[in-house]
């Protein structure tokens, strides 16, 4: 099974951290340390191949309650068993995701440090695993796919979540908010991949970058046109892609 970050009303808080995280960070890695200096430079370049191939949002019955469903994908030119490995194995989680422990087979439990727990539902390798996300009272899923076509492996992430009229949190950043956190998990995920280092602390600073709050722009605008195409009205749309904008960048009030 595998784990990518994203945040539910109950992480609200994590991107915030993340990015003073960066701020705190970008001087000093500058300064002192030319070897991160350059793995940032790599994920700079990297986030032009990282664009994700697919963006859904749609409402669906899941388990006999109507569920909102927040669907990304990337095609990725690379054997599905390496990919299997990135995403489910103990020892590589951690370097492009968070520490995770637990019994990590079907009808175990993972923990994720500091962050998401939960039951591993299914996991047929190399091809998918079903998981519940569960953070301080909340259970969503998290459905995983890999399929190999022609030369490419692609990877499909389902995040299935309890519909709710009048909640607050989606009246304020609709399906971006879970879509750009996925977003930024395959970003690291393909780093990861390509260059076969931890990117996790880099992925940190980046993201305050000029370039990492272009890219946030670029994701939530990306998001608004999936939920305008969904029938929602356009500037409601567009006033939530902005909100979460804001929030990933650490620019909300």
């Amino acid at each position: 099974m595998t784990i990518f970050t994203h945040p539910t009303r109950s992480m609200i808080l994590n991107p915030f951290i993340v990015v003073s995280e960066a701020g705190l960070g970008y001087f000093i890695i500058h300064r002192h340390n030319r070897w991160q200096k350059i793995v940032l430079m790599e994920i700079r370049k990297m986030q032009d191949i990282s664009e994700v191939d697919l963006r859904e949002y749609y409402k669906a019955p899941h388990e006999g309650k109507t569920c909102r469903i927040v669907r990304i994908g990337k095609a990725y030119q690379m054997d599905i068993n390496k990919i299997w490995e990135a995403i489910t194995q103990e020892n590589h989680i951690p370097n492009w995701f968070l520490p995770i422990s637990g019994d990590l087979t079907e009808g175990g439990n993972y923990d994720l440090v500091g962050n998401a727990s939960g039951k591993i539902l299914v996991c047929k390798a190399p091809h998918e695993f079903k998981i519940t996300w569960e953070f301080m009272g909340d259970v969503s899923w998290v459905a995983v796919s890999l399929e190999e076509e022609n030369n490419s492996t692609n990877l499909i992430l389902s995040h299935i979540m309890n519909y709710g009229e009048g909640d607050p949190f989606w009246a304020k950043y609709g399906p971006g908010a879970t879509g750009v956190g996925w977003g930024l998990c395959f970003l690291g995920l393909t780093n990861y991949l390509a260059t076969g280092t931890s990117v996790v602390e880099e992925g940190k600073i980046w993201v305050g970058t000029d370039e990492g709050r272009v890219y946030l722009k670029n994701e939530a605008e990306s998001w608004a046109d999936v939920h305008i195409a969904t029938g929602e009205d356009p500037e409601t749309a567009q006033n939530m892609a902005e909100e979460t904008y804001k929030f990933y960048a650490g620019l909300a009030g």
